[in-house]
Protein backbone atom coordinates (compact mmCIF):
# COMPACT_ATOMS: atom_id res chain seq x y z
CA UNK A 1 0.00 0.00 0.00
CA UNK A 2 2.83 2.39 0.84
CA UNK A 3 4.48 1.64 -2.49
CA UNK A 4 1.29 2.49 -4.42
CA UNK A 5 0.86 5.67 -2.37
CA UNK A 6 4.45 6.67 -3.07
CA UNK A 7 4.08 5.84 -6.77
CA UNK A 8 0.86 7.91 -6.91
CA UNK A 9 2.65 10.94 -5.43
CA UNK A 10 5.34 10.77 -8.09
CA UNK A 11 2.86 10.06 -10.91
CA UNK A 12 0.66 12.99 -9.88
CA UNK A 13 3.68 15.30 -9.60
CA UNK A 14 4.84 14.26 -13.07
CA UNK A 15 1.38 14.84 -14.49
CA UNK A 16 1.37 18.26 -12.85
CA UNK A 17 4.42 19.47 -14.79
CA UNK A 18 3.04 18.34 -18.16
CA UNK A 19 0.61 19.98 -20.52
CA UNK A 20 -2.42 17.76 -21.28
CA UNK A 21 -1.22 17.41 -24.87
CA UNK A 22 1.99 15.80 -23.59
CA UNK A 23 0.34 13.05 -21.54
CA UNK A 24 0.31 10.37 -24.26
CA UNK A 25 3.93 10.95 -25.27
CA UNK A 26 5.05 11.12 -21.63
CA UNK A 27 3.26 7.84 -20.92
CA UNK A 28 5.04 6.26 -23.87
CA UNK A 29 8.33 7.69 -22.53
CA UNK A 30 7.82 6.21 -19.07
CA UNK A 31 6.76 2.85 -20.52
CA UNK A 32 9.80 2.79 -22.79
CA UNK A 33 12.20 3.70 -20.00
CA UNK A 34 10.60 1.25 -17.54
CA UNK A 35 11.00 -1.49 -20.16
CA UNK A 36 14.65 -0.61 -20.66
CA UNK A 37 15.35 -0.33 -16.94
CA UNK A 38 13.72 -3.62 -15.98
CA UNK A 39 14.57 -5.44 -19.19
CA UNK A 40 18.27 -4.68 -19.29
CA UNK A 41 20.08 -5.94 -16.15
CA UNK A 42 23.30 -4.13 -17.11
CA UNK A 43 21.64 -0.76 -16.51
CA UNK A 44 20.72 -1.71 -12.95
CA UNK A 45 24.18 -3.22 -12.37
CA UNK A 46 25.92 -0.04 -13.53
CA UNK A 47 23.63 2.19 -11.47
CA UNK A 48 24.22 0.04 -8.40
CA UNK A 49 27.99 -0.10 -8.82
CA UNK A 50 29.60 2.00 -6.07
CA UNK A 51 32.83 2.28 -8.10
CA UNK A 52 31.10 4.44 -10.71
CA UNK A 53 30.82 8.11 -9.71
CA UNK A 54 27.29 9.51 -9.39
CA UNK A 55 27.81 12.10 -12.11
CA UNK A 56 28.76 9.32 -14.59
CA UNK A 57 25.65 7.35 -13.64
CA UNK A 58 23.49 10.40 -14.26
CA UNK A 59 25.23 11.03 -17.59
CA UNK A 60 24.54 7.41 -18.53
CA UNK A 61 20.85 7.79 -17.62
CA UNK A 62 20.63 11.03 -19.59
CA UNK A 63 22.27 9.32 -22.60
CA UNK A 64 19.80 6.42 -22.40
CA UNK A 65 16.91 8.87 -22.21
CA UNK A 66 18.35 10.81 -25.15
CA UNK A 67 18.72 7.68 -27.29
CA UNK A 68 15.18 6.66 -26.37
CA UNK A 69 14.06 10.15 -27.52
CA UNK A 70 12.29 10.97 -24.27
CA UNK A 71 10.72 14.38 -23.81
CA UNK A 72 12.94 16.72 -21.82
CA UNK A 73 10.43 16.62 -18.95
CA UNK A 74 10.41 12.83 -19.03
CA UNK A 75 14.21 12.72 -18.99
CA UNK A 76 14.32 15.14 -16.06
CA UNK A 77 11.69 13.06 -14.25
CA UNK A 78 13.78 9.90 -14.68
CA UNK A 79 16.81 11.75 -13.29
CA UNK A 80 14.72 12.99 -10.37
CA UNK A 81 13.63 9.42 -9.64
CA UNK A 82 17.27 8.33 -9.69
CA UNK A 83 18.35 11.20 -7.42
CA UNK A 84 15.62 10.38 -4.93
CA UNK A 85 16.37 6.64 -4.95
CA UNK A 86 13.00 5.80 -6.53
CA UNK A 87 14.00 4.65 -10.01
CA UNK A 88 13.29 1.02 -9.11
CA UNK A 89 9.60 2.01 -8.82
CA UNK A 90 9.41 3.32 -12.40
CA UNK A 91 6.98 0.55 -13.46
CA UNK A 92 4.59 1.25 -10.57
CA UNK A 93 4.77 4.98 -11.23
CA UNK A 94 4.11 4.37 -14.93
CA UNK A 95 1.09 2.18 -14.15
CA UNK A 96 -0.45 4.85 -11.93
CA UNK A 97 0.42 7.60 -14.41
CA UNK A 98 -1.42 5.59 -17.07
CA UNK A 99 -4.48 5.38 -14.77
CA UNK A 100 -4.34 9.14 -14.20
CA UNK A 101 -4.16 9.79 -17.94
CA UNK A 102 -7.12 7.46 -18.56
CA UNK A 103 -9.10 9.25 -15.84
CA UNK A 104 -8.25 12.63 -17.37
CA UNK A 105 -9.38 11.40 -20.79
CA UNK A 106 -12.59 9.90 -19.39
CA UNK A 107 -11.57 6.32 -20.13
CA UNK A 108 -11.44 3.22 -17.94
CA UNK A 109 -10.57 -0.45 -18.30
CA UNK A 110 -13.02 -3.06 -17.08
CA UNK A 111 -11.45 -6.40 -16.21
CA UNK A 112 -14.22 -8.96 -16.58
CA UNK A 113 -13.90 -12.52 -15.36
CA UNK A 114 -16.76 -14.67 -16.60
CA UNK A 115 -17.70 -18.30 -16.09
CA UNK A 116 -18.31 -18.65 -19.84
CA UNK A 117 -17.24 -16.90 -23.00
CA UNK A 118 -19.21 -13.71 -23.74
CA UNK A 119 -20.63 -12.96 -27.16
CA UNK A 120 -19.75 -9.71 -28.91
CA UNK A 121 -23.31 -8.52 -28.23
CA UNK A 122 -22.97 -9.27 -24.50
CA UNK A 123 -19.63 -7.47 -24.33
CA UNK A 124 -21.09 -4.44 -26.10
CA UNK A 125 -24.15 -4.33 -23.77
CA UNK A 126 -21.83 -4.64 -20.76
CA UNK A 127 -19.63 -1.83 -22.14
CA UNK A 128 -22.68 0.43 -22.57
CA UNK A 129 -23.96 -0.40 -19.08
CA UNK A 130 -20.57 0.29 -17.47
CA UNK A 131 -20.09 3.47 -19.52
CA UNK A 132 -23.37 4.78 -18.12
CA UNK A 133 -22.55 3.67 -14.61
CA UNK A 134 -19.02 5.12 -14.55
CA UNK A 135 -19.57 7.96 -17.02
CA UNK A 136 -16.46 6.94 -18.95
CA UNK A 137 -15.53 5.28 -22.21
CA UNK A 138 -14.95 1.66 -21.23
CA UNK A 139 -12.42 -0.79 -22.66
CA UNK A 140 -13.20 -4.38 -21.69
CA UNK A 141 -10.73 -7.20 -21.07
CA UNK A 142 -12.41 -10.59 -20.62
CA UNK A 143 -10.97 -13.65 -18.90
CA UNK A 144 -12.75 -16.98 -18.51
CA UNK A 145 -12.82 -18.82 -15.17
CA UNK A 146 -15.15 -21.86 -15.18
CA UNK A 147 -14.79 -22.17 -11.40
CA UNK A 148 -17.19 -19.23 -11.05
CA UNK A 149 -20.05 -21.59 -12.00
CA UNK A 150 -22.00 -18.73 -13.58
CA UNK A 151 -22.09 -14.95 -13.73
CA UNK A 152 -19.10 -12.60 -13.76
CA UNK A 153 -16.83 -10.38 -11.71
CA UNK A 154 -16.21 -6.88 -13.10
CA UNK A 155 -13.34 -4.71 -11.86
CA UNK A 156 -13.15 -1.07 -12.90
CA UNK A 157 -10.40 0.72 -11.02
CA UNK A 158 -10.92 -0.11 -7.38
CA UNK A 159 -14.62 -0.96 -7.81
CA UNK A 160 -15.66 -4.63 -7.92
CA UNK A 161 -19.05 -5.90 -9.06
CA UNK A 162 -19.42 -9.58 -8.22
CA UNK A 163 -22.51 -11.14 -9.79
CA UNK A 164 -21.27 -14.72 -9.77
CA UNK A 165 -23.33 -17.66 -8.63
CA UNK A 166 -20.44 -18.53 -6.30
CA UNK A 167 -20.76 -15.14 -4.59
CA UNK A 168 -24.55 -15.47 -4.36
CA UNK A 169 -24.24 -18.94 -2.79
CA UNK A 170 -21.61 -17.68 -0.31
CA UNK A 171 -23.84 -14.74 0.63
CA UNK A 172 -26.79 -17.11 1.21
CA UNK A 173 -24.57 -19.44 3.23
CA UNK A 174 -23.44 -16.58 5.49
CA UNK A 175 -27.02 -15.40 5.94
CA UNK A 176 -28.14 -18.87 6.99
CA UNK A 177 -25.31 -19.44 9.46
Amino acid sequence: MILKSLARIYAEAFMGILEPGQYAEALEDLSTFAGLYHGEPRIRLLLGNPAIPENEKKEMLAAIAERARLLEKSRNFVLLLYDSGRLEYISDITEIFEQLVRDFEGRAIAHVTSAVSLSDNQVERLRENLAGQFNKVIEINVDIDPSLIGGMVVRVGDKVIDSTITNTLNTLKEALI
